[in-house]
């Protein structure tokens, strides 16, 4: 087994988690940074970013956890998105409001 931290921070935020285990590739969460902006905020995809990726599995849908699932996807197109059906109904709100605020962000900072 084998399990790598992707956050790039030893503080709270862009929680992400690689982990192998009898030849399954599984990334547990796809956080982003809540205090980083752009790049500085996502978790160390680059570190995995040749590994097959079978599936990304969401804990829960803060920010923290789920802020990076749609980069998360672009890294690693076809792994299968796992998370509670509770979690599939808020995903889509949780990840809407973060490109408003990214759209501001773009917009007030140039």
């Amino acid at each position: 087994m084998r399990i790598t931290n992707l956050n790039p921070d030893t503080a709270i935020g862009a929680s992400a988690w690689f982990v192998e285990m009898d030849g399954h590739r599984l990334l547990l969460d796809a956080g982003i940074h809540p205090k980083r902006e752009g790049r500085e905020s996502l978790p160390l995809y680059d570190l995995v970013k040749n590994e097959p990726v079978d599936a990304i599995a969401i804990s829960h849908c803060h920010h923290d956890h789920v802020g990076s699932l749609p980069i998360a996807m672009r890294y690693f197109p076809g792994a299968h998105v796992l998370m509670t059906e509770l979690s599939y109904f808020l995903v889509e709100r949780v990840l809407h409001n973060s490109v408003n605020v990214m759209k501001r962000q773009r917009d007030e900072l140039a």
